[in-house]
């Protein structure tokens, strides 16, 4: 397959074209020499929610190693160019859940392979994500320790020994806010004043949150007097990002993460992004500024990472073999990655999209074994969709990496007796407030709503008997 520059496609040699297909649209301008003095335009690369390094969908979507050549791409044309992840990285993926011996000792990978791969692309700044603290205190304070990009976090602390403190990096504490210069051929400056935020998510022993409100502003506003422009990056939801617009109207761009899917919406003057998990998209944003007036004017675009897009070398290189560690890794646990356990003549399909939005057939397999697995008989089963990370779609032979992919969490499975007016309650939750989200459910395809509720086998649900439910023991 013939491979060109996506950038190439997208920004012919000029100095303010059009993206192909945007025609009408804002023109997006490469910075050149003619952006000098008080005027900046800036293109930020903003990846978020990003679990495997490797393609998805039998290699037609995601991969880091595209990524990589996206930026490298935008490094050549434009002088002022960062890359950012909004949270999510360090877990869950099948590789970070394996261990390797390390000095005699089994020692989790727990992200590494990650923060390796992430160093290779390029990326500047990241945000804690609500599933760095999967992790262990001691994993999570190495990754961070591994990293060549900086940590932002105005609202995350380091929780130990009763006492609150910033998590560290290169034995510094972990800022609320960076201020990134940008210099222009002339020698002007524009100070870009950057704030980082996580949702209270995760209640690890080792951490401790500030409200995202009011840390956000301390942050913006001791930002604002040391810079030119300040926008945010964030990983917590839509909403959480509308307050922050409407608590800080002064921040043109919040550069978001948490959500699954891409989206891309204005509050007041201030425009929220969000790209796909798993880098099957990036958002590239120019940012133009001026120093004198104080104007900014931002323009968005959408990439699909797929396999138009040649693997940068040395990144792919170091994808390749972590993929190799892991194929050691999992034979010491006594599989066979490669192994064929199956053949399906129709997709399974497990994307996120899809298994957080409606029941698909892999979430509803996954359920009716749950319930096999019940010698005692369960009525039905269910499971939360944000166990299932695989997020992709299996076709064709299946292998074991695949089935170990799809549930990479572990845990138990739970059998128990739940009242049926307690099961509406889980159900309309499950469907209904969490659609969109982790906790949408996957059910045995015998529980199909109704215009009147529910029914169970044919059989409208009844709210004061009980009936016997196998699900995951952490839902």
């Amino acid at each position: 397959m013939k491979r060109r520059s996506l950038l190439a496609a997208l920004l012919p040699p000029a100095a303010a074209l059009l993206l192909a297909g945007c025609a009408g649209a804002p023109a997006p301008r490469i910075p050149a020499a003619e952006a000098a003095g008080t005027r900046f335009e800036i293109v930020i690369l903003h990846a978020n929610d990003v679990y495997e390094i490797s393609p998805l969908d039998n290699g037609r979507v995601g991969g880091l190693a595209r990524v990589a050549t996206v930026l490298r791409d935008l490094e050549r044309r434009a002088p002022h160019t960062l890359a950012v992840l909004a949270g999510d990285f360090v877990s869950p993926s099948l590789i970070g859940g394996l261990s390797r011996t390390v000095d005699g000792e089994k020692t989790p990978v727990a992200g590494e392979q990650m923060v390796a791969v992430l160093n290779a692309v390029g990326f500047d700044y990241v945000v804690f994500g609500n599933h760095e603290f999967d992790v262990s205190e001691q994993s999570l304070a190495a990754r961070i320790a591994e990293s060549d990009f900086s940590y932002v976090a105005a609202n995350v602390r380091h929780a130990a020994g009763g006492a609150v403190a910033a998590f560290e990096q290169r034995g510094a504490p972990i800022p609320d806010y960076v201020v990134h210069t940008f210099t222009n051929p002339d020698g002007g400056e524009l100070r870009l004043g950057l704030i980082g935020l996580t949702l209270p998510f995760n209640q690890a022993s080792y951490v401790a949150y500030e409200d995202t409100l009011a840390a956000g502003r301390r942050a913006y506003e001791a930002a604002a007097a040391e810079s030119d422009l300040v926008i945010a990056l964030t990983h917590q939801s839509l909403d959480e990002d509308r307050d922050l617009a409407r608590s800080l109207p002064g921040l043109p761009l919040i550069l978001g993460g948490h959500d699954h899917i891409n989206l891309k919406v204005t509050e007041g003057t201030t425009r929220i992004a969000k790209a796909d998990a798993n880098a099957r998209t990036v958002y590239l944003h120019w940012l133009t500024h001026d120093t004198a007036d104080g104007s900014t004017e931002v323009w968005s675009q959408l990439v699909p990472i797929t396999n138009d897009i040649a693997d940068d070398p040395e990144t792919q290189a170091l994808v390749d073999a972590w993929e190799r560690t892991a194929e050691e890794l999992i034979r010491e646990l006594g599989y066979e990655a490669n192994s064929p356990v199956a053949d399906f003549l129709e997709p399974y399909d497990g994307r996120e999209a899809e298994v957080r939005t409606g029941q698909t057939n892999l979430g509803q397999s996954i359920a009716c074994a749950m319930r096999a697995a019940d010698t005692a008989g369960s009525e039905l089963a269910f499971l939360n969709s944000g166990s299932i990370r695989i997020d992709d779609r299996i076709v064709g032979r299946v292998q074991q990496r695949d089935v170990l992919r799809t549930l990479p969490f572990g845990g138990e499975i739970v059998h128990a007796r739940m009242r049926g007016a307690i099961l509406e309650m889980a159900l309309d939750a499950g469907l209904g407030a969490n659609l969109g989200e982790g906790g949408y459910l996957q059910l045995t395809p015998n529980v199909v709503p109704t215009e009147a509720g529910y029914a169970i086998d044919g059989a409208p649900l009844d709210r004061e008997r009980e009936y016997r439910v196998t699900m995951p023991g952490f839902l």
